[in-house]
């Protein structure tokens, strides 16, 4: 059975979890917007969501999209050597 932390503990891992969820509702957003010809509608969400955003979780939330398109490039170059 699971036992419960203090209150102070509870808060702390609640806003945590609202963190990573701000941070997955920007990539989100943001995705939808670079899918979508012509978009204001979701860019001003992602933007939005950026800006309420704690700086500590900007910083992550902006490694994580740095290492997502590094493997997207790395993978698109070793597509393209098994076409040489």
């Amino acid at each position: 059975m699971r036992e419960f932390g203090t209150a102070k503990d509870e808060v702390k891992n609640a806003i945590g979890m609202l963190s990573d969820a701000r941070g997955l509702y920007v990539r989100l957003t943001a995705a939808l917007h670079n899918r979508l010809p012509g978009d204001t509608t979701w860019l001003q969400r992602a933007v939005t969501g950026w800006n309420v955003m704690d700086p500590r979780k900007q910083a992550e939330v902006a490694q994580v999209a740095l290492r997502t398109t590094a493997a997207r490039w790395a993978g698109a170059d070793d597509d393209r050597a098994g076409e040489r």
